[in-house]
């Protein structure tokens, strides 16, 4: 038994430096990884702590500020945390090595990960542990993060410069009937099939970022009433319309958008192990009601844009484009606490 509980103790220690590697792994090396169990635990917690608005009122601005915090402060402490539990796993290799003393081995742990090491020893097992923790809090808890961040932020930076070219268009909040007028109002109604060409580009970009970054998919834009699922549904609203609406034949470009937005969507609700179907088929229910879909239509009559004349006919169109991401856009609305006014 004396000697039996060394060896487990040892087994142990290493289990949780393990474990700490294949968090930092997957969360900043790994792209398109699957979600280490540690740092969707502390995303959890995090995310609780802030979640205020179930126990307390909170007006909008207050509720934004502290979900703005949620992603950088998270990230901020995963660092922390990788450290803290690799501390704990090795202070049970030094002990079971043959550190006497608790203490004594948490000090050779947090010597070795901290200060590289003032705490010697002239064993060599001892000498390896040491120079092991030593090397992986300099290289995987400093250099890659140092590397992952600058990545993570370009991401961001991109995914928030195209939804405020939306905002030219379709207001703040984006409203998928003002992109139409605006366009109507201008005499430019035409030069929505480069908008859906470009937003197919942005889609294929979000689909690869939020996948292999899925921190970014957590950061809030810098105002309250702009945020990047709700502006994403807002744009494939919008071509959705077009094609049932607006025009007599469907827009390829606008097609092709829907579908682009729905995979990249699903593709990043996935991720989050958030279930969507991978199928849909035209009068599948979708999560809004007709009621919003007149509301629409009532102001795109009002600005004068030629529609259709069955109505009855393009809410069923619309729906049938809206089934194509509407599961993914409802799960990521309340993944990253957006609210918007339609739901």
């Amino acid at each position: 038994v004396t000697v039996a509980f060394p060896i487990l103790t040892f087994v142990v220690g290493l289990s949780i430096v393990a474990a700490t590697v294949m968090s930092a792994i997957r969360t900043i090396v790994l792209p398109h990884g699957r979600s280490a169990n540690l740092t969707r635990f502390l995303f959890v917690s995090v995310r609780s702590v802030l979640s205020v608005r179930r126990f307390l009122p909170v007006s909008d601005g207050r509720h934004h500020e502290l979900q703005s915090l949620y992603a950088p402060l998270t990230l901020a402490l995963l660092p922390l945390v990788w450290i803290a539990t690799s501390l704990a796993g090795f202070t049970l290799i030094f002990w079971a090595l043959g550190i006497q003393g608790w203490t004594a081995a948490f000090k050779y742990a947090g010597s070795a990960m901290l200060t590289i090491g003032f705490a010697d020893s002239d064993r060599l097992p001892i000498l390896i542990a040491t120079f092991t923790a030593a090397g992986l809090t300099i290289s995987l808890f400093a250099l890659l993060l140092v590397t992952y961040l600058p990545t993570m932020y370009q991401a961001y930076s991109a995914r928030e410069t195209a939804i405020a070219a939306l905002e030219t268009f379709a207001g703040e909040p984006a409203d998928p009937a003002d992109l139409i007028i605006r366009h109507h109002r201008i005499g430019a109604l035409d030069r929505l099939t480069q908008l859906w060409t470009e937003w197919q580009s942005h889609f294929f970009e979000m689909r690869e970022t939020h996948t292999a970054l899925p921190a970014v998919v957590l950061f809030r834009s810098s105002t309250p009433e702009r945020h990047w699922v709700l502006s994403a549904e807002a744009l494939l609203d919008a071509a959705a319309l077009w094609n049932s609406t607006c025009v007599i034949e469907d827009d390829p470009e606008a097609s092709l958008c829907i579908r682009a937005g729905a995979l990249a969507l699903a593709d990043i609700a996935r991720f989050f192990r958030i279930e969507v179907p991978h199928t849909y088929r035209k009068g599948d229910p979708i999560s809004l009601e007709r009621e919003h879909f007149d509301r629409l239509v009532d102001k795109l009559e009002g600005a004068g844009v030629p529609l259709v004349s069955d109505l009855d006919e393009a809410w069923a169109d619309w729906a049938g484009w809206r089934v194509n991401y509407d599961i993914a856009v409802v799960a990521l609305s309340n993944l990253t606490s957006a609210t918007p006014a339609s739901r």
